[in-house]
Parts: C-alpha cells; structure tokens; sequence
C-alpha cells in the first residue's frame, strides 16, 4: 500500500496585471486576471486533497504576503516561506521544509496548471510514494510545472542556471546523468499572463463538457463570469 506524499503548491499572491497588452492581443478581460490566478490556487488545491494520495501545503514568497494565504487558506493548509529566488534554491530548500514535516516524498506542483488532469498527478504521486520513478518532471510552453523527488539536497542542483524552460530541461539532463528513473508527464500550459488565459478561455469555450472534467473549479469560476456555457451534465458523465 503507497503511503501519502506532500504535494506542495507553489503560488504568488494574485496582483492586477500592469503590462500593456495590445488590442484584440486576449479575449480574456484583464481586470480579471487576479481572480483567476486565486482560482488556480484553490483549483490545484482541490486537486491535491481529491487525489487520495497526498497532504497538501502551499508555498509562497515573499514572506509579506503571509496573512494573505493565511486567509486564503483559512488556517487549514500549512505554509512554507519559499526561499531563493532561482528554482536551484527555492526548490530544494522548499523540498527540504516539505521533508521537516515529516513527509517523503515531497512534490512541488505549480499552481497555474489547471489544463494538469487529476488521475496523472494522482498516479505521480503514488509512482513516487511506492519508489516505481525517482523523479516526476512536467514542462510545458513556459517552463517547468511539477517536479518529484526522492532526493532534495541543495547539492543536486548546482550547476542549474537557465530559466524557465531551459531550467526544466537541464534539470532533466542532470536526473538522468545521475541515472535517476525518471518520469515525464505529458506537456501542458502554464497560464502565467492575460494572453495565455485568453488561450484557456478559447480552449473550454471549444470543449466545456471536457473542461468541466479536468478543471472543474477554473470552468465554474469562468461560466460565474459569464465567459463559458456548460452544458448540463449528462447521465452517462455523472456514471463516469
């Protein structure tokens, strides 16, 4: 039987966004943009808890906005203060944190994929608790979205120095000359900015019957907004 793992959620507080954006550039409304990401959160959260096969924490910097995710979580999830600000530092250190809770393995997972389905990070999470894999890697268009360890010491990252995706990448590069087995989960966005969200919103306006599946928070905040119609549930989705 697979013991529980820690799924860590990373996620910065939700501010409004300050970039110019070209006309026609998102059919995403803008002023929005901090609702959704807080959506992000609570939809990562809600997937963690309903997998079955792991204790859910947020982590976030800077270590000022902790009143905020006290009150976002009402008290109910713990925090870790993310520390460094390169991925070869806040990982680790925040995996080691994750491991003083008493857990291994320690799963960081972004909280900007929801497009992430439910049953792949729940069989990652159980993969790793029953050592099938040493690593779980995911990347998408933007960069590196879930990572698992079996091992968090600081020293494996050195020598990691690229952003974003190149970090992924080169992270997988070293897991694998240091012959770790490891697990790639199919590629899926991180919706990071306005445009990006536009993407998502096109994408379940396309497939809401889908999406109501594989982000049921997101599609419930979106149709609230009155950006998406869901189509009520048929029989043979409620049997599934």
């Amino acid at each position: 039987m697979w013991k529980k793992s820690l799924l860590i959620i990373s996620a910065e507080r939700p501010l409004p966004w300050r970039k110019r954006l070209r006309r026609g550039e998102t059919t995403f409304p803008v002023e929005l943009w901090p609702a959704l990401q807080e959506t992000f959160i609570f939809e990562a959260i809600k997937k963690g808890w309903a997998t079955g096969a792991a204790e859910v924490a947020v982590s976030f910097t800077p270590d000022a906005d902790r009143p905020y995710f006290q009150g976002l979580t009402d008290g109910r999830i713990p925090l870790i203060h993310q520390r460094g600000s390169h991925p070869r530092h806040w990982i680790p250190n925040t995996m080691d944190d994750g491991q003083l809770l008493g857990f291994e393995p320690v799963v960081l997972l972004r909280a900007y994929t929801p497009a992430l389905p439910m049953a792949e990070l729940r069989d990652a999470l159980i993969m790793l608790a029953e050592k099938k894999t040493d690593a779980i890697l995911g990347t998408g268009e933007n960069g590196l979205y879930l990572i698992g360890l079996q091992i968090s010491k600081p020293s494996f990252f050195r020598g990691l120095h690229s952003e974003g995706s190149g970090f992924a990448n080169g992270l997988l590069a070293h897991m694998e000359k240091a012959e770790l087995e490891v697990t790639t989960l199919p590629e899926v966005p991180i919706i990071e900015d306005p445009v990006s969200a536009g993407a998502l919103l096109e994408s379940i306006r396309a497939e809401p019957a889908s999406w109501r599946k594989r982000a049921p928070v997101t599609t419930r905040f979106l149709e609230r907004q009155g950006l998406v119609t869901i189509p009520p549930e048929s029989p043979e989705e409620g049997e599934g």
